[in-house]
Protein backbone atom coordinates (compact mmCIF):
# COMPACT_ATOMS: atom_id res chain seq x y z
CA UNK A 1 0.00 0.00 0.00
CA UNK A 2 0.83 3.13 -0.99
CA UNK A 3 2.24 5.48 2.09
CA UNK A 4 0.78 8.00 2.36
CA UNK A 5 -2.76 6.41 1.62
CA UNK A 6 -1.89 4.11 4.71
CA UNK A 7 -1.08 6.95 6.58
CA UNK A 8 -4.79 8.29 5.87
CA UNK A 9 -6.28 5.29 6.85
CA UNK A 10 -4.33 4.97 10.27
CA UNK A 11 -5.47 8.62 10.63
CA UNK A 12 -9.08 7.67 10.10
CA UNK A 13 -8.81 5.04 12.86
CA UNK A 14 -7.32 7.17 15.08
CA UNK A 15 -10.25 9.84 14.41
CA UNK A 16 -13.01 6.80 14.88
CA UNK A 17 -11.32 5.75 18.27
CA UNK A 18 -11.62 9.48 19.95
CA UNK A 19 -15.69 8.30 19.38
CA UNK A 20 -17.13 7.01 23.11
CA UNK A 21 -17.74 3.31 22.77
CA UNK A 22 -21.23 4.28 22.70
CA UNK A 23 -21.33 5.66 19.40
CA UNK A 24 -19.20 3.15 17.45
CA UNK A 25 -19.21 -0.70 16.97
CA UNK A 26 -16.76 -2.66 15.07
CA UNK A 27 -15.47 -6.00 14.28
CA UNK A 28 -12.36 -7.60 15.42
CA UNK A 29 -9.83 -7.19 12.17
CA UNK A 30 -9.95 -10.35 9.64
CA UNK A 31 -6.41 -11.68 8.30
CA UNK A 32 -5.22 -9.78 5.12
CA UNK A 33 -4.76 -13.67 3.23
CA UNK A 34 -9.00 -13.57 3.75
CA UNK A 35 -9.44 -11.69 0.62
CA UNK A 36 -8.03 -14.50 -1.20
CA UNK A 37 -10.68 -16.37 -0.75
CA UNK A 38 -12.76 -14.36 -1.94
CA UNK A 39 -13.43 -14.11 -6.18
CA UNK A 40 -13.39 -10.42 -7.06
CA UNK A 41 -10.86 -7.35 -5.88
CA UNK A 42 -11.53 -5.13 -3.29
CA UNK A 43 -9.77 -1.54 -3.02
CA UNK A 44 -6.53 -1.57 -1.24
CA UNK A 45 -7.61 0.89 1.55
CA UNK A 46 -11.29 -0.61 1.93
CA UNK A 47 -8.94 -3.71 2.65
CA UNK A 48 -6.15 -2.61 4.94
CA UNK A 49 -9.09 -0.97 7.60
CA UNK A 50 -11.06 -4.52 7.24
CA UNK A 51 -7.53 -6.12 9.00
CA UNK A 52 -8.54 -3.65 11.51
CA UNK A 53 -12.10 -3.50 11.91
CA UNK A 54 -13.62 -6.10 10.46
CA UNK A 55 -16.96 -3.69 9.56
CA UNK A 56 -17.72 -0.55 11.93
CA UNK A 57 -20.25 2.06 12.56
CA UNK A 58 -20.47 5.50 13.84
CA UNK A 59 -23.91 6.82 15.24
CA UNK A 60 -25.97 4.66 12.70
CA UNK A 61 -23.26 5.19 9.75
CA UNK A 62 -22.30 1.56 9.09
CA UNK A 63 -19.77 0.14 6.94
CA UNK A 64 -20.37 -3.44 5.81
CA UNK A 65 -17.02 -6.34 6.77
CA UNK A 66 -16.84 -9.17 5.13
CA UNK A 67 -17.72 -12.19 6.68
CA UNK A 68 -18.57 -16.09 4.64
CA UNK A 69 -21.35 -16.45 7.09
CA UNK A 70 -23.31 -12.99 7.93
CA UNK A 71 -26.35 -12.22 6.41
CA UNK A 72 -25.37 -8.53 6.69
CA UNK A 73 -21.49 -8.51 5.42
CA UNK A 74 -20.42 -6.97 1.81
CA UNK A 75 -20.28 -10.51 0.18
CA UNK A 76 -24.21 -11.21 1.02
CA UNK A 77 -25.44 -7.89 0.41
CA UNK A 78 -23.29 -7.73 -3.11
CA UNK A 79 -24.70 -10.79 -3.92
CA UNK A 80 -28.20 -9.79 -3.15
CA UNK A 81 -28.14 -6.64 -4.74
CA UNK A 82 -26.66 -7.88 -8.07
CA UNK A 83 -28.92 -11.08 -8.57
CA UNK A 84 -31.89 -10.77 -6.38
CA UNK A 85 -33.75 -6.97 -6.63
CA UNK A 86 -35.44 -5.57 -9.23
CA UNK A 87 -33.40 -3.19 -10.53
CA UNK A 88 -30.11 -5.37 -10.02
CA UNK A 89 -26.62 -3.54 -9.66
CA UNK A 90 -23.93 -4.14 -12.27
CA UNK A 91 -20.83 -6.56 -11.36
CA UNK A 92 -18.29 -4.02 -11.08
CA UNK A 93 -20.49 -1.81 -8.17
CA UNK A 94 -19.80 -3.16 -4.91
CA UNK A 95 -22.05 -1.99 -1.90
CA UNK A 96 -20.75 -1.29 1.39
CA UNK A 97 -22.51 1.18 3.21
CA UNK A 98 -26.36 1.71 2.74
CA UNK A 99 -27.73 4.38 3.68
CA UNK A 100 -31.41 2.75 5.36
CA UNK A 101 -33.34 4.22 2.07
CA UNK A 102 -32.09 1.64 -0.36
CA UNK A 103 -29.34 3.46 -1.72
CA UNK A 104 -25.54 2.66 -1.16
CA UNK A 105 -22.22 3.91 -1.16
CA UNK A 106 -20.17 1.52 -3.21
CA UNK A 107 -16.72 1.14 -4.97
CA UNK A 108 -16.73 1.26 -8.76
CA UNK A 109 -14.08 -1.36 -9.37
CA UNK A 110 -14.79 -0.61 -13.19
CA UNK A 111 -12.24 2.55 -12.91
CA UNK A 112 -9.96 0.80 -10.12
CA UNK A 113 -6.56 2.40 -10.27
CA UNK A 114 -4.00 -0.18 -10.79
CA UNK A 115 -0.99 1.54 -9.38
CA UNK A 116 -2.70 2.95 -6.06
CA UNK A 117 -5.55 -0.31 -5.82
CA UNK A 118 -8.43 2.30 -4.72
CA UNK A 119 -11.48 3.35 -7.06
CA UNK A 120 -13.92 5.89 -6.74
CA UNK A 121 -17.02 5.55 -4.34
CA UNK A 122 -20.59 5.96 -6.16
CA UNK A 123 -23.69 6.64 -4.43
CA UNK A 124 -26.33 4.18 -6.09
CA UNK A 125 -29.52 4.99 -5.92
CA UNK A 126 -32.73 2.30 -6.03
CA UNK A 127 -34.03 2.26 -9.16
CA UNK A 128 -30.49 2.58 -11.10
CA UNK A 129 -29.97 0.10 -13.83
CA UNK A 130 -27.66 -0.29 -16.62
CA UNK A 131 -29.35 1.73 -19.16
CA UNK A 132 -28.85 4.42 -16.09
CA UNK A 133 -25.08 4.33 -15.43
CA UNK A 134 -23.96 7.69 -16.69
CA UNK A 135 -26.26 9.07 -13.83
CA UNK A 136 -24.17 7.10 -11.15
CA UNK A 137 -22.44 9.86 -8.76
CA UNK A 138 -19.02 9.55 -7.68
CA UNK A 139 -18.81 11.03 -4.55
CA UNK A 140 -15.20 10.87 -3.53
CA UNK A 141 -12.31 9.72 -5.03
CA UNK A 142 -11.04 6.63 -2.96
CA UNK A 143 -12.75 4.76 0.32
CA UNK A 144 -10.69 6.47 2.98
CA UNK A 145 -11.58 9.86 1.82
CA UNK A 146 -15.16 8.55 2.31
CA UNK A 147 -14.62 7.44 5.62
CA UNK A 148 -13.41 10.64 6.66
CA UNK A 149 -16.06 12.91 5.18
CA UNK A 150 -19.41 10.47 5.57
CA UNK A 151 -18.04 8.76 8.95
CA UNK A 152 -16.02 11.11 10.94
CA UNK A 153 -16.97 14.78 9.43
CA UNK A 154 -21.11 13.76 8.95
CA UNK A 155 -21.38 12.83 12.77
CA UNK A 156 -19.11 15.95 14.00
CA UNK A 157 -22.06 17.69 12.20
CA UNK A 158 -23.58 16.65 14.52
CA UNK A 159 -22.62 14.89 17.56
CA UNK A 160 -19.45 15.69 19.72
CA UNK A 161 -16.82 12.95 20.52
CA UNK A 162 -18.49 11.94 23.51
CA UNK A 163 -22.21 11.46 21.77
CA UNK A 164 -23.44 15.21 22.92
CA UNK A 165 -25.07 16.79 20.22
CA UNK A 166 -23.86 20.22 18.72
CA UNK A 167 -25.87 22.96 19.17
Amino acid sequence: MDYNLKIECDNFITELNKFSDNMKTHNVGINDSFFDKIEFDLPIDYKYLMTIFNGFSLAGNEVLGVDLKSNNSLLQIKHREQNDTEFKMPLHIIPFSADGRGNHYCFDMSKLDYKSKTCPIVFWQYGYSDETLDEVEVVNGNFVDWCKEVIIEWTLEEFDYKGNEVE
